[in-house]
């Protein structure tokens, strides 16, 4: 199939693409048409370190991660709710790498349906729905003040929090670390 230039792309996903799948870039995107390692390619080959994408654990492309991938999907290419031999022999490998009372593993394919299942849970374990979420990473050392403040509005409005959620380094605007003891007043 022949590639499109970038302009059609960019047409083309604003035609067929929801709003809400914002791109990196959005005044000059980048349109990348291949990876390797730890760098991605655009059209014109030009090359760019990726510090973004989860991949970059292992790089794009690692040869063992897509034999691995190609060798499962040649036998079975479905969800986990069908019994399956690697499935129950992944979490036992998992689980005994963890604390005992850390024994049982739920799969998830995205970061997106593992926050999906870590809400569910916790509004199951604590009956609440209300979450805290950072706010684009701004406004750090005074929001981590006020967690308390923020606590007692919801209660007083016949509410309550199930869980705050943040990822461990805000990593959507650059690599930002948190400023030390930030996590600890939050939690308190």
């Amino acid at each position: 199939m022949e590639e499109l230039s970038k302009e059609d792309t960019l047409q083309l996903r604003k035609k067929y693409i929801g709003e809400a799948c914002i791109l990196f870039f959005a005044n000059d995107p980048l349109k990348i048409t291949r990876a390797s390692g730890q760098y991605m390619y655009d059209e014109k080959g030009n090359q760019y370190l990726d510090c973004i994408n989860n991949v970059c654990h292992v790089g794009h492309c690692n040869s063992a991660v897509v034999e691995a991938g190609y060798k499962q999907m040649k036998v079975l290419n479905t969800n986990s709710r069908y019994l399956h031999d690697n499935i129950v022999r992944l979490a036992e490998k998992i689980t005994s790498t963890l604390p005992d009372k850390l024994n049982v593993v739920y799969m998830c394919n995205s970061g997106s349906e593992a926050n999906d299942l870590a809400l569910r849970l916790a509004r199951h374990y604590t009956k609440a729905k209300e979450i805290i979420t950072m706010d684009q990473g701004r406004s750090w050392e005074k929001y981590a003040n006020e967690v308390g403040d923020i606590c007692k509005v919801i209660q007083s409005r016949g509410k309550h929090v199930c869980a705050f959620i943040a990822e461990s380094m805000q990593s959507c605007g650059g690599q930002i670390v948190f400023p030390p003891g930030y996590l600890q007043k939050v939690y308190r």
